[in-house]
């Protein structure tokens, strides 16, 4: 089938018919599963009082996702909910609600196709028409196919004053699964077979050969999801653009495209009745043409929730109100009396006491969904079915009998009667256009939704993103669906530019291209949500009553938070160690500013600091009287000016800003730099946390003009507030540890959302709770949230998020080492990417906070933070214990980044201070975890059997400490020996690669089954890694690296749109549709700022120019070359070889052999499949090697062939290791000499990687079936290679 122009070539590509096999979950082994038995009771435990109290659990692991393998490219923007439409096209991934997933097929939704016959044969058998239908069907049959595609013989017959029925069938292989009438009223006769699906994020193209094989139709879907673009990106609406093409030599056609939609999400509230139809058509002189549409006013369900508010006791001056009164605003004492509010299911008595406030959530939030038809053609016939009953099969046949035999519909009412409760309704747009002979014609049809709040669990809601400029009264889907109808073609422009700049580059290979874009789903279809504002305005609504605002009824707010042993003190169970242990405690304040104590357990107790954390208060710091959590962020200064503790941590730092405005030249270069106002204007001096009052004269212009729509400029203080899931499976908003890798995706496209979530952070950071609970891993009791520590999560959507953060409860989170330092390290990045000294000025007490807060780990005082034994960063099954290479190196680089940050802000003595620990730390991490025989930096320092493991994510902190331009954490060769070591054992080393780089590999070339995470392959952690590699000049183990990922994914077990966070070795996935994949822009980031210019990409020939260090083996330590790695066997005859090598580089006549880089590859690959020597060589420069001419293979890796770039080594550049392979063939083997040519290439592949005769000794029976030899050739060679050996 011809593939359209238009359509990438790298889009990832599907027949119709194709088949995935079904996903598989991952299984624990026996021992682990011994080991997990407590925490698997302990959950099973919490997610049953998690539903009895009315709230959702973080995670449920005893429930298996029914997606499947159908995904496709999801319809919406981003933060408004998405509608998912498979590749086969099927509506079936719901989530208007954001974090509450609906999989449920909706049989409704669909397009439909039908093809009448030549306009011309109508005509002539309507003159010819006889009283004898029998004649009329001979000369109809004549000209038509004599069988429909069932099989069954096609009997049309032509009666007075009717067409002659066409080819009509809805556009889905799948028969329905949910809806029996459909499935017996339509036609279901699309065989998949000549059809293809194209998905290249945010766009789809289906191209449609079929039913009638000269009539393509070609649909390109898109979702206005477009790069530094803060308004359309976040609109709810789908454009589905249909290319109609005669391919007929003769005769025109007419061919008839309708769009049926249910009202409603296929769940059980479609049938709860009082939804209703409406048809609107836009004015004349909004679009071009004709078009029609219908809305669809969906009831949506209440959300049952009571609301038990504990009432704090009033002034003896005020009378107290009678249970069920509604209080007045003056009865309300600020936001105090929602200090202590727990959510329960309505009609539950749980929790309700005499001092108890009763109101109850009766309250639906609006949806409205539209579809919509358009055609710039003025002769096309554009109908409608208002309203159908989606639940009536004699409906449904009505339906699709008018449409096929008429082609359109027959407009009923405009306004027909809502539906009867235990019915479900549809409505329908048809489109009817005369297509000539060898032409085209272009129809559009259209898909929005208005739900203008999401509400979470607790029941309080937010208003969404595009809200801003369609109003909030849930009636608005027209004015969306007309302004998705009038501007896709520039949204579609501004796509295929932005793409465009990355698929024309000839060096990356296609199926990084495909990955990378498609990856970017999550962002939109991962429980995200894009708020404006909070609903009610910000102010406090009082329980039990109902107020309005622009149309939607409003559901109370109410700052919830649950509170243990009220009065009393409670006692800590704090896993920290002392405020006085080790010595780390007095090596970072000494170059704090005065007034900055680095310890926060002293600051909190200390009397003489009135921080709104300390034991006198009960309640976090945000729920302070005078210090509400602003929600808008416009500044934190505001937040923070009646915080006395900020005052005084923060006086040094407002002085050094002054004092560098002051030094500033007077044409305002850098009048944006520091973000305070003047302490003679505000209650009190602002801190560098905020700022935002006084940022200068750039930034106050911009501040100036907030609220008016036309000059605005979107900054990220007024772009909004953005939430994504960790994953469809696992409901907590944010997780930062796993969004360090994901940000990387937000801070390319959309930076400021990036910024505005980075502000988000710095400000719960702040904040500490003052319940405990008991963790699920160890049943032992910590403490919520504490101060100065960077949360894990802003919250679950099913329980109150921006209110309740950290809602992980398995690990102690406060003592997690790697949160606060991948906070600053991410502070850091977003400023080198956006220059926003602003915004810089405003996370940096929170920066410095979380570096001094996680310093305390450092017990023994080397400049390294030390894990303490339980899984305390992002591996949460995995421990470590001392120092490790993980949170080692992400200590260390979040050192320099801070320095760097107080370099910019002017802080150099502060600068001097945290690079000084950096370099002792760094010295500290080079000698304590570098493993000399091995060649590579150790899991951990502990006594622990894993730890001389090999960790994939290992170089996480040299990764972003090149990206951010910082110093390396350790010796530069060491560093790519490591990731030399990681991709020949953990990438090479494990299922040859295909499924990706497993977490964990030991020393021998066997998997580390530590734990449960040890034996997975990580998605997200994969593309990290591949990126650092990328960044160090290797560019074919980087993306040899992340294409095992990307083929299981996409080729192999269907995973694409829903990649989940981890498989095994049998690819049983755990975690579908997870955040962390979103780091493969990481690796975007590391092509364009490092790579791209250094190396051509694996799809091209490699040249002699190839720099002999960045090869396998290249700058690695003399002192380690040859060393063997750890538990392999040094035999006699690898020794004589070693003492052979040694003498022929002496002599300056290395031979040739090792300049190919996959030869090396393949021969480590096979050493650690043998449990032999892996030999880390140096590779001999220009002047010393015999063959410099020497081209390297261009396909990469090998056991992931590219048949786009496969190509053979041509007859002309075949070294002298080939020629004696061929000789040792014919003399030794006895092979003929057709034979022996054809195997001695073989041999010299990548896969095998033989180039002398000295390999050969190390070839085995797999080896040889890999290179295709034959049984009886392979006996044969390994008779001689025994026999070599025995010599």
């Amino acid at each position: 089938m011809e593939e359209d122009k238009e359509i990438p070539q790298a889009a990832w590509k599907r027949k119709l018919c194709d088949n995935y096999p079904d996903h598989s979950e991952f299984q624990v082994a026996m021992l682990e599963g011994m080991r997990l038995a407590g925490l698997g009771f302990r959950l099973y435990k919490y997610i049953g009082k998690e539903a009895d109290e009315g709230r959702l659990p973080i995670m449920n692991p005893f429930y298996k996702s029914p997606a499947g393998p159908r995904m496709g490219v999801p319809i919406g923007g981003i933060g408004a909910g998405t509608i998912g439409r498979g590749w086969c096209g099927d509506f079936g991934r719901w989530q208007l609600f954001p974090g509450f997933p609906n999989y449920t097929t909706v049989d409704v939704d669909q397009f439909s196709v039908c093809i009448g016959q030549d306009t011309a044969l109508e005509e002539r058998l309507a003159k010819q028409y006889d009283s004898k239908s029998k004649m009329v069907s001979q000369i109809v049959e004549a000209e038509q196919p004599k069988k429909r595609l069932s099989g069954k013989p096609r009997r049309n017959t032509v009666k007075k004053g009717k067409t002659i029925p066409g080819k009509a069938t809805v556009l889905c292989p799948n028969k329905p699964k949910n809806n029996k009438f459909i499935g017996f009223a339509w036609n279901y006769e699309l065989t998949g077979f000549q059809s293809t699906y194209h998905a290249l994020y945010p766009r789809a193209w289906t191209v449609y050969q079929e039913p009638d094989p000269n009539i393509k139709l070609t649909c390109k879907q898109l979702s206005p999801v477009i790069p530094n673009n803060y308004k359309e990106s976040s609109y709810p609406v789908g454009v589905f653009v249909w290319n109609i093409e005669n391919l007929y030599e003769r005769g025109q056609r007419e061919v008839s495209l309708m769009f049926t939609f249910q009202n409603g999400t296929g769940d059980e509230n479609d049938t709860k009745g009082g939804h209703f139809n409406m048809v609107f058509v836009p004015a004349d002189n909004e679009l071009k043409g004709n078009c029609v549409g219908v809305e669809m006013h969906h009831r949506a369900p209440s959300h049952a929730r009571v609301l038990n508010i504990e009432k704090k006791e009033k002034k003896k001056s005020k009378k107290k109100k009678k249970k069920g009164d509604e209080e007045d605003d003056d009865d309300v004492e600020d936001d105090d009396a929602y200090a202590n509010a727990s959510v329960t299911s309505a009609g539950s008595t749980a929790g309700r006491n005499k001092d108890t406030v009763v109101g109850a959530f009766g309250l639906s939030d609006p949806l409205t969904l539209a579809i919509a038809a358009h055609c710039e053609d003025l002769e096309a016939r554009i109908s409608y079915c208002t309203k159908f009953v989606t639940s009536d099969f004699e409906e449904c046949e009505n339906l699709w009998k008018e449409f096929r035999c008429n082609g359109s519909l027959s407009d009923g009412e405009r306004t027909p009667p809502p539906s009867k409760p235990g019915e479900s309704i549809g409505a329908a747009v048809c489109v009817k256009v005369r297509v000539p002979a060898g032409g085209s014609k272009e129809v559009v049809f259209a898909l929005a939704w208005d739900q203008p709040i999401v509400r979470f669990n607790s029941g309080r809601g937010y208003y969404k993103r595009y809200t801003k400029w369609f109003g909030r009264t849930g009636q608005n889907s027209e004015p969306l669906i007309v302004e998705a109808l009038k501007n896709w073609k520039k949204w579609d422009r501004d796509i295929d530019i932005w793409q465009q700049s990355i698929l024309s580059d000839p060096n990356l290979p296609s199926w990084y291209k495909q990955a990378l874009f498609n990856e970017l789903y999550y962002v939109a279809e991962g429980g995200s949500f894009w708020t404006d504002a909070p609903v009610g305005g910000g102010k406090k609504t009082p329980v039990a009553t109902k107020e309005a605002e622009a149309g939607p009824s409003e559901v109370p707010k109410a700052k919830e938070m649950e509170k243990k042993g009220k009065g009393k003190k409670e006692k800590s169970h704090s896993t920290e160690p002392a405020a006085d242990a080790g010595p780390n405690n007095g090596w970072i304040s000494g170059g704090v500013p005065p007034g900055h104590n680095p310890n926060i357990r002293n600051l909190i107790s200390d009397s003489s600091a009135s921080f709104p954390c300390g034991p006198n208060t009960e309640t976090p710091v945000h729920f302070q009287k005078g210090l509400e959590l602003p929600y808008t962020q416009k500044s934190l200064s505001s937040t923070q000016r009646r915080c006395p503790w900020y005052k005084d941590a923060q006086s040094s730092v407002a002085d050094k800003s002054e004092e560098q405005e002051n030094s500033e030249d007077s044409d305002g270069a850098a009048a944006d730099t520091s973000g305070l106002s003047d302490s003679s204007q505000s209650e009190a001096p602002s801190c560098g946390v905020g700022g935002g009052s006084g940022s200068g004269s750039s930034e106050g212009d911009k501040e100036s003009a907030l609220g008016k729509e036309e000059e605005e400029e979107y900054t990220y203080e007024n772009v909004g507030r953005f939430g994504y899931l960790e994953s469809l499976e696992y409901l907590m908003v944010n997780t930062y540890d796993v969004h360090f890798y994901a940000s990387w995706a937000l801070a390319m496209n959309w930076p400021l959302l990036e910024l505005s979530l980075q502000r988000d952070f710095a400000v719960f950071t702040l904040v500490e709770y003052q319940d405990y609970w008991n963790t699920l891993h160890s049943n032992k009791s910590a403490q919520r949230k504490v101060a100065g520590a960077v949360p894990h999560d802003l919250g679950n959507p099913g329980d109150d998020p921006w209110y309740k953060v950290n809602s992980y409860n398995i690990q102690p989170i406060n003592t997690w080492k790697d949160l606060n330092c991948k906070f600053v390290l991410q502070v850091y990045r977003d400023f080198k990417l956006t220059n926003n000294r602003k915004f810089l000025w405003d996370c940096f007490a929170t920066c410095r906070l979380a570096i001094e807060y996680v310093a305390r780990f450092d017990t023994d005082g080397d400049g390294l933070i030390e894990n303490q034994g339980f899984p305390d960063q992002t591996y949460d099954t995995w421990s470590a214990t001392g120092a490790s290479s993980y949170t080692g190196g992400l200590w260390l680089t979040a050192l320099s980044a801070l320095s760097e940050i107080c370099k910019v802000l002017g802080m150099p003595e502060e600068a001097k201070t945290y690079e000084k620990v950096f370099q002792k730390g760094r010295a500290n991490f080079q000698a304590k975890l570098w493993n000399q025989s091995g060649g590579y930096f150790n899991y951990d320092t502990s006594a622990n059997l894993q730890h001389d493991s090999i960790m994939t994510d290992a170089m996480c902190g040299q990764w972003w400490a090149r990206a951010c331009g910082l110093p390396a954490i350790a010796e530069e060769h060491c560093i790519r020996s490591t990731l030399k070591n990681i991709h020949r054992f953990n990438v090479l080393g494990f299922k040859g690669g295909q499924l990706g780089p497993v977490n964990g590999m030991r020393p021998d070339g066997k998997v580390d089954t530590t734990c449960l995470q040890s034996v997975e392959v990580w998605t997200g952690t994969a593309y990290g890694a591949a990126s650092c590699m990328l960044q160090e000049g290797l560019v074919e183990e980087g993306f040899n690296t992340a294409r095992g990922v990307v083929r299981t994914t996409y080729e192999t077990i269907g995973y694409q749109f829903q990649t989940p966070e981890a498989w095994d070795a049998d690819g049983h996935y755990r975690a579908l549709s997870y955040m962390r994949p979103l780091a493969i822009w990481g690796m975007q980031y590391a092509w364009e700022n490092f790579a791209k210019c250094a190396r051509p990409s694996p799809d091209t020939s490699y040249s002699s120019t190839f720099s002999s260090e960045n090869r396998i083996g290249g700058g690695i330590d003399p002192k380690v070359w040859g060393a063997p790695a750890k538990g392999a066997k040094n035999t006699k005859k690898d020794r004589k070889r070693q003492l052979l090598r040694d003498s022929m580089k002496k002599q300056g006549s290395m031979p040739s052999l090792y300049s190919s880089v996959k030869a090396q590859q393949a021969r480590d690959r096979a050493a650690i499949v043998r449990g032999g020597t892996v030999l880390h060589l140096e590779e001999e420069t220009s002047e010393t090697s015999t063959d410099t001419s020497l081209s390297l293979p261009p396909e990469s890796p090998p056991v992931v062939p590219d048949n786009s770039a496969a190509q053979a080594v041509p007859p002309g550049q075949q070294g002298a290791g080939e020629s004696s392979l061929l000789q040792w063939l014919q003399s030794d083997i006895k092979l003929p000499a057709g034979i022996a040519a054809e195997y001695a290439q073989r041999l010299r592949s990548d896969s095998v990687g033989v180039c002398s005769l000295d390999d050969v000794l190390y070839l085995d029976a797999d080896l040889l079936s890999e290179a295709g030899i034959r049984p009886i050739h392979r006996k044969k060679i390994m008779a001689w290679v025994s026999s070599q050996k025995k010599e």
